[in-house]
């Protein structure tokens, strides 16, 4: 039996994906109640519609087709962006239905016919820990402020500000998501302040909204980090428990989804002799999809390179990136892996 430690997109993913291959799997969390809205691109949607064979899955959500970007010095432009704004209770509920031969259980580690745990509780897990002592390691320490307006707009905006980038955009005719991501300099710093003199100095989101709209914000840790082991052949990582990305690459849902495929794969080899080389492959593949990530991010970064705040919250990217560490993980030169029967695992088909 594998139990899913978890009740997110990632781990109902994981779940029908196994149930699929045949697996007796259980799910040990709590019904997911987050009213969160988040922008999740067509592409991810789709693949969660061929997951739980559910073309309806594409159908929700407030539809969004194109982002103008403002970033650094250049100009604004205009990008096609099919995606849609969905609040995640939503989407959850959506996929539950389509797992009924699931069975939501209490956490029982000491259960013996458990054969692998799957840890798909997400960024703050404790379970890795618990289960085989494994740490993070965290990529700075910037944070995500978010808050709802009042706005109309038919299109989202990515904007750079002098500490940081504001992201907006909608989830109905007339409501807006408005979020800025910034390090974190003090801890008891006025987070609507910030977020308010991040909107006053925007030229693009201050159009569509104005700082005094500022009612309730929220905030969260967005920095990237990644598990010191994502597994054995007792347990998994994955989704965002295993790794997390850093906001600006738009996609983190649809990564931690395609995580849950690899893993899936993976656990489909537990009972031959390569099922050590397959969780060594697993390992390696999400270290290779992380330090790619990091590379991104770092190059997109560059346009702070003056902001102290910034490069100070970069520095740690910037050494681990120079590292033999970094090295040896982008020399992994696996492209292909027999992951199932008759089936190859394309590298450039597990990552967004």
């Amino acid at each position: 039996m594998i139990l899913i430690h978890g009740r997110g997109v990632t781990a109902l993913s994981c779940a029908n994906l196994l149930l699929q291959k045949g697996f007796n799997v259980k799910i040990n969390g709590k019904p997911f109640s987050s009213e969160l809205s988040v922008l999740i691109d067509l592409s991810t949607l789709q693949l969660l519609a061929q997951i739980f064979e559910d073309k309806n899955i594409v159908e929700l959500g407030y539809p969004i087709q194109h982002r103008i970007v403002k970033w650094g010095d250049d100009a604004p432009k205009v990008v096609n962006a099919h995606a849609k704004a969905i609040k995640l209770n939503q989407l959850n509920s959506s996929l539950e239905r389509s797992l009924s031969d699931i069975l939501f259980c209490k956490e029982n580690n000491d259960d013996e016919s458990i054969e692998c745990h799957i840890d798909a509780t997400g960024r703050r897990s404790q379970i890795a820990y618990k289960l085989a002592g494994a740490t993070n390691t965290f990529f700075g320490s910037r944070e995500m402020i978010t808050t709802q307006v009042e706005a109309s707009l038919d299109h989202c905006i990515t904007e750079t500000v002098e500490n940081g980038w504001l992201f907006m955009f909608p989830v109905s005719t007339n409501r807006a998501i408005v979020q800025m991501m910034c390090p974190v300099t003090n801890a008891e710093a006025n987070h609507k302040s910030i977020l308010e003199n991040a909107i006053q100095q925007s030229s693009l989101i201050n159009f569509y909204t104005h700082s005094r709209n500022i009612e309730r914000i929220a905030c969260f840790p967005a920095s990237p980090k990644i598990l010191s082991s994502l597994g054995s052949n007792r347990w998994l990582a994955v989704g965002h428990a295993a790794f997390t990305v850093d906001p600006i690459c738009g996609n983190g849902i649809g990564a931690a989804i395609h995580s849950a495929i690899l893993a899936a794969a993976t656990l489909e080899k537990k009972d031959s002799t390569e099922f050590n080389t397959a969780i060594d492959h697993y390992h390696k593949r999400q270290q290779l999809s992380f330090v790619l990530h990091l590379q991104h991010i770092n190059d997109y970064y560059k346009c702070f390179a003056h902001n102290r705040n910034w490069q100070q919250e970069l520095s740690s990217t910037r050494q681990f990136l120079e590292s033999n560490t970094a090295t040896n993980i982008l020399n992994y030169d696996n492209m292909y892996y027999q992951l199932a029967n008759n089936s190859l695992v394309k590298l450039e088909d597990l990552v967004s």
